[in-house]
C-alpha cells in the first residue's frame, strides 16, 4: 500500500511563523467561555456509550472481570487482551454496525468526546493491534472515531487496521472505505480547558493540525511517530508555553 507523509513540511514552515507568539496564552473572553461551558455541561450530560462483547478468546479482562459474550462494557472502561487473546465488542448505540476487534495484548478504552458540540464515541486504543469494521452507513449527524496517543482517525463506513506501539507510534492502514486521519497532540488535549479555548498559540496549532488532515482511501497507510508529534510541541513552541502555563497554574493553587 501507498505509504502517505503525515504533514507536509513547507506547508508547516509557513504556518510555525504565525504562531510563534508565545506568550499571548490568556486572551480573556468570559462570556464566550462561560456559554461554552454550558454547551459542554448539556453536552455531556447527555453522554452514554456502551459496548457488547460479541466473543472472547483467551485472556480478555475489564477492572479484573475476566469478559465473555453478552457482557456489557460501559463508558471509561478498559478493555485489556492478553497474549493469543482476542475479543470483538460491538458499540450498542450505533445502528451502523460498528465493531472494534482486539488482538493480542492490545489495551483500549471506551470513551466519548466532544467535537463541534456533539458527543463523538471516541474509543482510544492505547497499545496493540485493533481491527475496525463499520459496515452500515453512520447517519446524516452521526460521527465516529479512533484515538491514539498520536493519530485521531475520524470514520465513515469502512475498514482499517491500527496498530500502535508502545511509545504511542500510530501506522492505520485502510482495507475498505475512506479514513481522515490527523495528527494527536495530547499535551494539547491535557491543558486546562479554559487556556485550551483562550490560547492563541493552542488555537494555531489546532488550526494547523486540522489543515494537515489526510484522506486515507483503500490500500493506503500512515505512520505518526511519537518523535513527528514531539518535534511539532517543539518547533512551534509549544513546549516552552506549556512550562509557562504549569508554573501559573502551579502558583495560582498555591495562592488559593
Amino acid at each position: 500500500g501507498k505509504k502517505m507523509n503525515p504533514f507536509n513540511k513547507a506547508n508547516w514552515s509557513k504556518t510555525l511563523l504565525a504562531v510563534t507568539i508565545l506568550f499571548s496564552f490568556f486572551l480573556i473572553d468570559c462570556k464566550k467561555e462561560l456559554e461554552e461551558k454550558k454547551v459542554d455541561t448539556a453536552v455531556s450530560a447527555k453522554s452514554t456509550l456502551t459496548g457488547i462483547v460479541l466473543f472472547a478468546v483467551g485472556d480478555v479482562k475489564s477492572a479484573g472481570r475476566k469478559l465473555k459474550s453478552g457482557d456489557i462494557i460501559s463508558e471509561n472502561e478498559v478493555i485489556q487482551t492478553g497474549k493469543k487473546s482476542t475479543c470483538d465488542l460491538q458499540l450498542k448505540e450505533s445502528e451502523a454496525g460498528i465493531v472494534v476487534r482486539m488482538k493480542s495484548e492490545s489495551t483500549f478504552e471506551l470513551k466519548t468526546k466532544v467535537v463541534k458540540d456533539q458527543v463523538t464515541p471516541s474509543p482510544v486504543i492505547k497499545a496493540g493491534n485493533v481491527l475496525v469494521n463499520v459496515s452500515g452507513k453512520l447517519k446524516t449527524n452521526e460521527n465516529f472515531q479512533i484515538v491514539t496517543p498520536t493519530t485521531v482517525a475520524g470514520v465513515r463506513g469502512t475498514k482499517f487496521e491500527v496498530n500502535v506501539k508502545e511509545d504511542g507510534s500510530t501506522t492505520i492502514s485502510v482495507s475498505e472505505g475512506a479514513v481522515a486521519t490527523k495528527m494527536r497532540l495530547a499535551e494539547i488535549e491535557n491543558l486546562p480547558t479554559e487556556v485550551q479555548q483562550k490560547s492563541k498559540l493552542v488555537i494555531s496549532v489546532n488550526e494547523m493540525l486540522e489543515n494537515e488532515e489526510r484522506i486515507l482511501e483503500a490500500g493506503q497507510k500512515i505512520q505518526i511517530k511519537k518523535e513527528d508529534t514531539d518535534s511539532v510541541i517543539k518547533n512551534t513552541g509549544l513546549s516552552d508555553g506549556m512550562k509557562q502555563i504549569n508554573l501559573e497554574v502551579k502558583n495560582d493553587s498555591e495562592m488559593i
